[in-house]
């Protein structure tokens, strides 16, 4: 038997799990924060700025950097997110986009 090929592990996840759309959803939803939080640790390494170090300029703990640059969703508020963004320059702007069409 051929093994099925995947562009992705996000393709991946949609074949293994194609009759749970629910948790498909969650994943590629999981998926895209954590890569913005991805983003986010970048910037603050291009700053040159330790976990330690911008932990002290929030008022924050160092794992609680940790664990915000790793997307963990449940640990993350609006207003951490702004306070962090600010620390490092930034502003956080929301866009809410449609997802389907809407009839006139």
């Amino acid at each position: 038997m051929a093994l099925k090929t995947h562009k992705s592990v996000g393709d991946m996840v949609a074949f293994i799990f194609q009759d749970d759309p629910d948790f498909v959803q969650e994943f590629h939803e999981l998926t895209y924060f954590t890569g913005a939080m991805s983003e986010l640790r970048l910037l603050r390494h291009h700053l040159s700025l330790t976990q330690n170090e911008l932990a002290e300029k929030l008022g924050w703990s160092q794992s609680k950097v940790s664990r915000f640059e790793d997307g963990d969703s449940r640990s993350i508020k609006l207003g951490d997110l702004r306070q962090y963004a600010k620390a490092l320059g930034m502003e956080v702007e929301i866009t809410f986009t449609s997802v389907c069409e809407v009839e006139e």
